[in-house]
């Protein structure tokens, strides 16, 4: 879960919602995911939002790691690096 109490910095929003932005666009753009949760974009993006706060650590997190663990909890193997 995350690992911090009380909200984000707006620099730490900001990169969540760039983690979000790349996952969002390769879970629509790819094929290869074998994810079987809802499709139903409002679900899905509940599903993204919360695989990515789980991921979160406001200490020192990395957009790649995270991106990359949640592609991946989908069924995706990505090598997304700072786009």
């Amino acid at each position: 879960m995350r690992k911090v109490a009380g909200p984000c910095s707006p620099e730490q929003l900001h990169t969540l919602h760039k983690i979000f932005d790349l996952i969002w666009i390769e879970l629509r753009e790819g094929s290869t995911s074998t994810y079987s949760g809802p499709s139903d974009p409002d679900a899905l993006h509940d599903e993204i939002a919360h695989r990515v706060l789980t991921q979160f650590d406001a200490h020192g997190f990395s957009v790649d790691h995270i991106t990359n663990s949640v592609l991946s909890s989908f069924g995706i193997k990505s090598a997304i690096q700072g786009r």
